[in-house]
This record gives structure tokens, sequence and C-alpha cells, in this order.
């Protein structure tokens, strides 16, 4: 098993290109994925934070 096969990095490097895809720019992407996985990133389980930014990086990583 890969890191990147977990579902929340997953879920949110699809939701990061989606939002890029949409128009977007790289900065705004990502504030609108900190509002919306805001319980993850804060009161989720200690690893929810990071694979938040790993998917986040991941998503970025894909779109260069």
């Amino acid at each position: 098993m890969r890191i990147t096969d977990l579902p929340l990095i997953t879920e949110v490097k699809d939701d990061y290109i989606k939002l890029r895809q949409n128009g977007l720019d790289r900065d705004d992407a990502v504030a609108e994925l900190q509002r919306s996985y805001h319980d993850e990133i804060t009161l989720g389980a200690e690893d929810d934070g990071l694979a938040f930014w790993i998917g986040v990086a991941d998503g970025q990583h894909t779109l260069k």
C-alpha cells in the first residue's frame, strides 16, 4: 500500500485538481480546501492534518 492510496489523501488531491480546473489559482485553491477540510485539519486524528497536506502537495505535483 502506498501512502497516496489513503482515502483522505486521494480525496484532497482530487478536490484540489477540480478547483484548479475550475479556474482558481494555487493560493485560492489551497484556501478553499482549508475551509472545506477545517475539521479534518483541526479536530481530526493527528495524522489527518498531515494527510491533508500530502494530498495538497500531490495535487500540486500532478498539475506541476
